[in-house]
Order: structure tokens, then C-alpha cells, then sequence
């Protein structure tokens, strides 16, 4: 979790970009998968694919780098409302966004090898903030103090929202708020992987396998 939102799009993107897949295999009935990068319309491309299934699920295997996170919490609310349980399979990572459409699940469990990584989010592959920071440096009218000035305003603006927006959904999905401390301190260029001391303390995890 610990992302960063600037103009209502909030990014936790590793590459390369390869769009959430959703399907279904008929050797495990009532289990959907979901793998890829969390990408904007993955939430959309879920509703539409749920409405089309003919035999419904009842359980989220997933298997994830990130993306973008706003999308891994859009998907989230679509399992809880669904009360689809979630899964994290031996060998499979849901790091990043991933985690956060993971607590979406009412019943949220992994297998021993399976991994659940956080770290802090990044504005630098948000094109809309870039675009407005360049705007704001390429102003010859605005002074280089009032433009740091105004960067540190637009900067903390984006972060409060953030963190408001992260702790209101943990805190609705039932997930101990401490979760967001080891995901603010870690890097976005590192991942953070929770012990599985931490995923049942914080009730990341709340059935463990």
C-alpha cells in the first residue's frame, strides 16, 4: 500500500505494463484469476467479465507486481461487495496495488510461499503531475522561490489525499492501519515483504493456511 495520489490518479506502476487478466479454469471450479499489472479500466473489464460468467466465483487467486493502485483498490471494493475470498497460491507475489485488492477479500489467505509485498508510492510515472510540474517550472512569470513554494504545496496536498484515501479503505476492509508503516518506509524502487507474523498481526491476512 503507502501511495501517492496527484489529480485523482494515484500510481504505483513496475514495467513492463501488462493489463490484469481474468479467468477461470474448469479443473477448480469457483476460483478466478487474476493476474497481470493493475491497469486503469481493469476494474471495468472485472464487472464486465462477472456479468458474463456463467458459473460465478467465490474466490480471487492472485498473482501481481502492482499497478495502479487506485485500480487495486477499485477492484478490492468489486470482491468485497461480490464477499469474494481472496488467495495468495505458493509461489505467487501480490506486491504493490496487488495488496490492496487483496484486502478487498472478506475471507484473505496465502499459501506458505506466497508473498505479500508493500513500499511507498511514486508520482514520477504520473503523467498528468509531471505535466503540471513542467508547466510550473517553464513559468518565467513565477520566481524560482515561489515555484519551490508551490511544488511543496502541490506535493503535500497529493500526499495527504493519499494517505486519507489509504487509511479510510484499510480501515473499511477490517486491515490494522500499522500496515501503512512499513509500506511509507520502503522505497518505491524496493518492495517490502510481510512476515507472516506481520500479515496476521496487521489482519492482512485473516485465515493462515
Amino acid at each position: 500500500i503507502g501511495f501517492l495520489i496527484a489529480y485523482g490518479l494515484f500510481v504505483s506502476v513496475t514495467s513492463p505494463v501488462l493489463a490484469l487478466d481474468f479467468y477461470m479454469r474448469k479443473s477448480n471450479i469457483g476460483v478466478l484469476y487474476a493476474s497481470g499489472d493493475f491497469e486503469v479500466g481493469d476494474n471495468d473489464k472485472l464487472i464486465k467479465y462477472l456479468r458474463k460468467a456463467r458459473k460465478k466465483p467465490h474466490t480471487v487467486w492472485l498473482e501481481s507486481p502492482g499497478g495502479v493502485a487506485v485500480e487495486g483498490l477499485l477492484v478490492g471494493k468489486t470482491f468485497r461487495n461480490h464477499g469474494f475470498a481472496t488467495h495468495i497460491p505458493a509461489k505467487n507475489d501480490c506486491a504493490s496495488a496487488c495488496v490492496l485488492a487483496f484486502i478487498g477479500g472478506v475471507i484473505r489467505s496465502k499459501d506458505r510461499k506466497g508473498r505479500v509485498g508493500v513500499h511507498n508510492g511514486s508520482m514520477a510515472f504520473s503523467d498528468d503531475y509531471i505535466s503540471k510540474l513542467k508547466e510550473l517550472l517553464l513559468n518565467e512569470k513565477i520566481d524560482i522561490d515561489d515555484k519551490l513554494r508551490l511544488i511543496t504545496i502541490l506535493t503535500e496536498t497529493a500526499t495527504a489525499r493519499a494517505m486519507a484515501l489509504q487509511a479510510n479503505y484499510v480501515q473499511i476492509m477490517g486491515v490494522s492501519m500499522q500496515v501503512l508503516f512499513p509500506s511509507t518506509d520502503t522505497l518505491h524502487t524496493d518492495i517490502y515483504w510481510l512476515s507472516d507474523k506481520e500479515l496476521k498481526k496487521y489482519n492482512v491476512v485473516n485465515v493462515m493456511n
